[in-house]
C-alpha cells in the first residue's frame, strides 16, 4: 500500500511548514511527536527544523522528533543508526589518506609525468570519480567493458590507468585497511538502513522530506518510506501550476522539476497524486511566475498565449551591476539597509555558488562593523594560522628567499622564540632591521650563510648594530636548525609543526598558546595530528612536495565562526540554502558559469566514457542548480543580481535570468531593472565624495632657510635644476626609497662592480702598465667579482662583459697613458662657495683624476650611456664641468695629497666601459676646458642663489624638457600623475610601445 506524498511549494518556508504540519498531526500530543521519525537531506536542514519546532512552539519544551540526515549530493556525514551494523566494522577512508594513497598510484606509475604537487589534485578529482561511481550504483569492474579504441589516444592512456591501478588493485588496498570510499560507504550506510525499514516497519510515522532523490539509493529509500503503513514523503518545491503537456512530455534535464519527475516515475506515482502539505495555501502569483520562467522549451508559446498578471512580479527586483565590485556593493547595501529597522526581525540571505562574490559581499559589510555568518566558512589556508604555516614551508623551499622571509617573519604570529636573545634589538626591531639593512636589493645566497654573508658585506652598519643583527639571526638559525636536517616525510611535517610553534612563542606566551589557539589554531593542531596519522603512507617529500600535501589537507578544512556575526544576516552556498527560506532572498552572481556554472570537464572520463560506464551526464548538476534557484525565487521578497562583466570580459546573463526578461517582456512589466538601480545608486554614493573632484595643483614645497641643503653633490645639480621637488624630497625631508626585495641585477650593480674592478687596477698601476696587464686586470677583476658569486644572475651576466670589455679598455689606456705622469681612482672632493652671505659646500667623487705633461685630467666612467656632448657644452649635465671646476679649486687637493691645487686642465672625458660587445666608447673635451668649467660653476652659483633663499619654492618638475627617468622615485610623492598631461602622455606612449 502507497503512503502518502505530499508537496510543499517553493513560496512556503518548508521546514516552518512542516514543523506547523507535524506538531498539527501530532494534536499536541508530546508522545506523538517523539515517535515520528523525520528524515532530511542533510544535517544542516536537521537544524533548520529543530529551529523551526522551536519557533512554532513559541519557546515551549517540546519531545522533538528523531530527526536524522539521510545524506544527499555534496554531504559526507551520515548518522542514520538502526541498520548499521550490516556493515561489519569497516568504516570510510579518511579523504586525506585516500587523495594521498591515490597520488602515490600516480607518482608511481608515471614517475616522469607527475610530481606529487601535480598528482594531488588528480587524485582529488580521481576520488570524486570513485564516489560518483559508487552514488550511481556501478561497479569499478565495468571499466573493462570500455574499449581504448573508440576513444582518443590520450583517453586510452587514462583508461588503461584507471583499469590496471583503480579496477584491479584499489579495492584490494581497501580490503587491506578494512575501509570504504566515502561514497561507497554512504551508499551502503542508506541501503542498510532501508533495507532495515522494510523489514521492521518502525511502529510510529517516517517521514522523509525535502529530498529530490537525486541519488539512486535515496530514491530507493524515499520509495520504502512512501510504502511503509505510516510512512510520509514531503516533496520540495514539485510544480504545481505547469500544465501536463508540459510536464509529460517536453520536461528534459536542466530543468529544475526533472528531478522530482524521476523520483515519481520510480515511486510509481502521478504528479495528480501528489496533495499539498498541511496549511499550505493554493498556488500564488509567485508560484506562477516561477513556473512561467522555468517552462520547458517545448510550450514556450504559452508565454504570449497565458501572459502574467502585473501582480506576479510583486517583490521582485533586478540588480544589473556593471561589475563584480558594483554587484557585491549593492548586495552589501541591500542588506545593510534590511537591518537599519531594529524593530524588524526578518532575515536576509544571499544565497550565491560565487566564492569570490561572496567575499566581497562580506567585506563591503565589514565596512559597516558587520560580520556576517559565511556558510561556507574559510578554508584553513586562508587564515592567519594557515597562510602562515604554508609561508614557513615555501620559506623553507625557497632557502629563505627574502620575499618569503620577511612574510614569515613579521607576521602578527612570529614572537621570535622562547629565549631570544638580550643582545640582540627586540624582536620586531630586528626583523625592520634585517629588512632594511640585509634583504634588500640583490638576494643573499641561500641560507643563513647567505644571511650572514650580506650582513658582513653591509658596510654602512657600525660594528655594534652588526653584532645585534648577528645575534637575532643565530637565534633564528637555532630555531630552524631542526627543519633543516628533516629528510623522511613524517620528520618534515614533524619539523614544521615544530618551528612554527618556536617561532611563536614570545614570552610570557608560549608557541602553543599563540598558535593552536582559536577556532583556526585548533584546526590546525587537529589537521597535522591527522596527517601524522597518515604519514606512513606519504611519498619521499621535499619542502615544495610538503607544501603541496599541506595545502591539500587544508582544502578538507573549513572554519567558521562559532560567535559574534550578525543574527539577521547570512550568505548561504546552494546546498547550504536547500530547504531554507527567508523573509528577503538575494540570488547573487546568477550569470552562466558561476549560477548554473559550466558542466565540469572530467579529467578522468570523457562525456563519452561516462556515458558508456553509466553515469549520469554532467547536465544533471544543472537541474539541481535550477532546483535550487526556483525554491530560492520563492520568498516573500527575491532580488535577483549579477554582473555584467567578470574578469573584464563580458559575461552571460544566466539562462533563467533571460527567461524572465521574456516572461517580462510577454506581461508588458519593464521596471525590475528600475526597482534594482537604486541598490546601484546607493553602493556607489557611499564612495562618491561629497564635493566634485577638482584637479591637483603641483606641489610645491617652501621649506625655511635653515633647512635648506646647503650641502649638495655634483650629481643633485642637474636634478635641481630638472626637478627641485626630488632635491626637497631628499635632503629637506631625508626620504630615500628603499631598494626593492630580491631586486634584479641592474646598472647600478653592474656600475659598482666596474668601478671597483678599474679602481684596484689604477691603484695598482698609477704610472705605467705591465707587460700581463690584461692577466692583471683580469685577476682583479676575478677578485672584486668574487662577491658576485652569491648572486648568480649578476656574475653570470656582468662577467662575461667584463672580460669582453678588457682588451678594448687596455688598448685605450696604452695610448692614453703615453702623455700620463700618474693617476688618482675614486677621489672625494669639495668646493666651497659662498651664496647669499652663508657657505655652500659641493661635493664630489671623481673616478680618475690625472697629472698629464700638459696638464691635468678628469675621467669618469660610464657603463651605461654617457651625456651627450652638446648637453655637456650647454651646461644642461654639469657633473664633469663641475668636478674639473672643483679640481681647479683645489677641492681634491687633500684626497691627492698635493701642496697646491692644479693650474691647468688638459681634459675632461667619459670613457664608456659597459658595451655588451666589448667595444669602449670615449667622448673628450680638450679645448676651452677652463671656460668651461667657470662658467659651469657660475650657472651653479646663480642657481643655488635662487633657491638658497627664503621664498623660494621647489616645484616640482618645472620643465617638461627635463627627462625624468622611467623609474623616477619621487613621482608618487609629487603626485606628478595627477597634474601632469605632459607625465600621462609619456606614460601612456610608453605602456603602447
Amino acid at each position: 500500500m502507497m503512503g502518502a506524498i505530499y508537496t510543499i511549494p517553493a513560496t512556503c518556508s518548508f521546514v516552518d511548514t512542516l514543523a506547523a504540519g507535524l506538531l498539527a498531526r501530532a494534536a499536541n500530543d508530546p508522545m506523538q511527536l517523539a515517535a515520528m521519525t523525520v528524515l532530511l537531506p542533510n544535517r544542516r536542514a536537521c537544524r533548520n527544523l529543530r529551529e523551526a519546532f522551536l519557533r512554532k512552539s513559541g519557546g515551549t519544551p517540546l519531545l522533538l522528533p528523531d530527526i536524522r540526515p539521510i545524506g544527499d549530493v555534496d554531504e559526507d556525514a551520515l548518522s542514520l543508526g538502526a541498520g548499521m551494523e550490516t556493515l561489519g566494522d569497516a568504516t570510510p577512508i579518511h579523504p586525506l589518506r585516500r587523495q594521498l594513497m591515490l597520488a602515490r598510484y600516480l607518482t608511481r606509475a608515471y614517475p616522469d609525468r607527475f610530481t606529487i604537487a601535480q598528482a594531488l589534485p588528480m587524485a582529488a578529482e580521481l576520488g570524486r570519480l570513485l564516489d560518483s561511481i559508487h552514488t550511481e550504483g556501478l561497479d569499478l569492474a565495468r571499466l573493462d567493458t570500455l574499449a581504448p579504441e573508440k576513444y582518443a589516444a590520450h583517453w586510452g592512456i587514462i583508461l588503461d590507468f584507471l583499469k590496471r591501478a583503480i579496477a584491479r588493485h584499489w579495492p584490494t588496498q581497501l580490503r587491506t585497511e578494512n575501509a570504504l570510499d566515502p561514497g561507497a560507504w554512504r551508499i551502503a550506510m542508506i541501503r542498510a538502513y532501508t533495507e532495515h525499514l522494510r523489514a521492521n516497519p518502525p511502529a510510529g510515522p517516517v517521514i522523509a522530506a525535502g529530498s529530490t532523490g537525486s541519488i539512486p539509493a535515496t530514491a530507493d529509500l524515499i520509495k520504502t518510506v512512501a510504502e511503509l503503513p505510516q510512512g510520509l514523503v514531503v516533496l520540495p518545491g514539485l510544480d504545481r501550476v505547469l500544465d501536463d503537456e508540459s510536464w509529460n512530455t517536453h520536461i528534459e534535464e536542466g530543468h529544475p522539476q526533472a528531478g522530482l519527475q524521476r523520483l515519481l516515475d520510480h515511486i510509481g506515482i502521478n504528479r495528480a497524486q501528489i496533495r499539498d502539505w498541511d496549511g499550505v495555501p493554493p498556488p500564488g502569483d509567485r508560484e506562477r511566475l516561477i513556473a512561467a520562467m522555468m517552462r520547458p522549451a517545448g510550450t514556450l508559446h504559452r508565454w504570449k498565449e497565458e501572459p502574467l498578471e502585473a501582480t506576479c512580479f510583486e517583490d521582485v527586483a533586478l540588480v544589473e551591476a556593471a561589475n563584480l565590485a558594483a554587484e557585491s556593493g549593492a548586495i552589501a547595501a541591500i542588506m545593510r539597509a534590511h537591518i537599519a529597522d531594529e524593530t524588524n526581525r526578518d532575515v536576509c540571505v544571499l544565497v550565491t555558488p560565487d566564492r569570490v562574490l561572496a567575499g566581497r559581499v562580506a567585506y563591503n559589510l565589514a565596512r559597516w562593523g558587520i560580520a556576517i555568518d559565511d556558510s561556507a566558512g574559510r578554508k584553513l589556508s586562508r587564515t592567519p594560522v594557515g597562510a602562515w604555516l604554508l609561508l614557513l614551508v615555501d620559506l623553507l623551499d625557497g632557502e629563505f628567499s627574502p620575499v618569503a622571509l620577511l612574510a614569515a617573519l613579521k607576521s602578527p604570529l612570529a614572537g621570535g622564540g622562547a629565549a631570544w636573545p638580550a643582545e640582540a634589538p627586540p624582536y620586531r626591531s630586528f626583523v625592520r632591521l634585517l629588512d632594511r639593512h640585509i634583504l634588500r636589493g640583490l638576494r643573499p645566497a641561500p641560507g643563513f650563510t647567505g644571511l650572514h654573508h650580506a650582513l658582513n658585506a653591509n658596510r654602512h652598519l657600525d660594528p655594534a648594530m652588526r653584532d645585534a643583527i648577528r645575534a637575532g639571526l643565530r637565534a633564528l638559525e637555532k630555531i630552524f636548525a631542526p627543519a633543516a636536517l628533516a629528510a623522511s616525510p613524517s620528520e618534515r611535517l614533524r619539523a614544521l609543526a615544530l618551528l612554527a610553534e618556536n617561532l611563536a612563542a614570545a614570552p610570557p606566551e608560549s608557541g602553543a598558546q599563540r598558535l593552536w589557539s582559536g577556532d583556526a589554531g585548533e584546526a590546525a593542531a587537529d589537521m597535522f595530528s591527522t596527517l601524522f596519522e597518515h604519514s606512513d603512507i606519504l611519498p619521499d617529500l621535499d619542502w615544495s612536495g610538503a607544501h603541496a600535501v599541506l595545502e591539500s589537507a587544508m582544502e578538507g578544512v573549513s572554519i567558521r565562526p562559532r560567535f559574534g556575526t550578525h543574527p539577521r544576516l547570512a550568505i548561504l552556498g546552494q546546498i547550504e540554502a536547500r530547504l531554507y527560506q527567508a523573509h528577503t532572498m538575494i540570488l547573487g552572481g546568477l550569470n552562466e558559469g558561476a549560477w548554473p556554472r559550466l558542466p565540469e570537464v572530467d579529467g578522468w572520463m570523457s562525456r563519452g566514457m561516462r556515458a558508456d560506464f553509466g553515469l549520469p551526464a554532467p547536465e544533471r548538476a544543472t537541474t539541481l542548480s535550477a532546483h535550487d534557484f526556483a525554491q530560492g525565487m520563492g520568498a516573500a521578497k527575491v532580488i535577483l543580481t549579477r554582473s555584467k562583466t567578470r574578469d573584464g570580459a563580458p559575461a552571460i546573463a544566466a539562462r533563467w535570468l533571460q527567461r524572465l526578461d521574456a516572461v517580462c517582456e510577454c506581461a508588458n512589466v519593464k521596471d525590475l531593472r528600475a526597482r534594482g538601480e537604486k541598490w546601484l545608486d546607493l553602493a556607489a554614493a557611499m564612495d562618491r565624495p561629497d564635493a566634485p573632484p577638482c584637479a591637483t595643483d603641483r606641489p610645491v614645497a617652501n621649506p625655511p632657510l635653515d633647512a635648506r641643503p646647503w650641502r649638495l653633490r655634483v650629481t643633485d645639480i642637474e636634478k635641481l635644476r630638472g626637478e627641485p621637488y626630488g632635491v626637497y624630497a631628499r635632503h629637506v625631508l631625508a626620504l630615500k626609497p628603499l631598494d626593492p626585495l630580491e631586486a634584479e641585477p641592474d646598472a647600478r650593480e653592474r656600475g659598482t662592480l666596474v668601478h671597483a674592478a678599474l679602481e684596484r687596477f689604477l691603484g695598482t698601476f698609477p704610472t705605467g702598465l705591465p707587460m700581463d696587464a690584461r692577466e692583471q686586470l683580469q685577476a682583479i677583476g676575478e677578485k672584486v667579482f668574487a662577491d658576485a658569486h652569491a648572486h648568480p644572475d649578476v656574475y653570470g651576466h656582468w662577467w662575461p662583459r667584463f672580460l669582453k670589455m678588457t682588451d678594448a679598455l687596455l688598448r685605450h689606456e696604452r695610448e692614453w697613458r703615453q702623455g700620463m705622469q700618474t693617476a688618482w681612482a675614486e677621489r672625494d672632493g669639495t668646493m666651497e662657495m659662498n651664496i647669499n652671505a652663508r657657505a655652500f659646500t659641493l661635493a664630489g667623487r671623481a673616478d680618475r683624476i690625472e697629472r698629464r705633461a700638459d696638464g691635468w685630467a678628469i675621467i669618469d666612467y660610464k657603463t651605461g650611456a654617457a651625456p651627450a656632448k652638446n648637453k655637456v657644452l650647454q651646461g644642461e649635465q654639469p657633473q664633469l664641468t663641475l668636478l674639473g671646476a672643483m679640481l681647479l679649486a683645489g677641492g681634491f687637493d687633500a684626497s691627492l695629497g698635493i701642496a697646491a691645487p692644479p693650474d691647468a686642465l688638459a681634459a675632461l672625458a667619459y670613457w664608456g666601459v659597459g658595451g655588451s660587445g666589448g667595444a669602449l666608447g670615449t667622448t673628450a673635451f680638450t679645448e676651452n676646458l677652463d671656460t668651461l668649467c667657470t662658467t659651469a660653476r657660475a650657472d651653479l652659483e646663480t642657481l643655488l642663489r635662487r633657491y638658497l633663499q627664503d621664498g623660494m619654492p621647489y616645484e616640482c618638475w618645472p620643465d617638461p624638457a627635463y627627462r625624468l627617468p622611467d623609474d623616477y622615485e619621487y613621482a608618487h610623492l609629487g603626485r606628478i600623475a595627477e597634474w601632469s598631461s605632459e607625465f600621462d602622455d609619456e606614460t601612456q606612449g610608453e605602456e603602447a610601445a
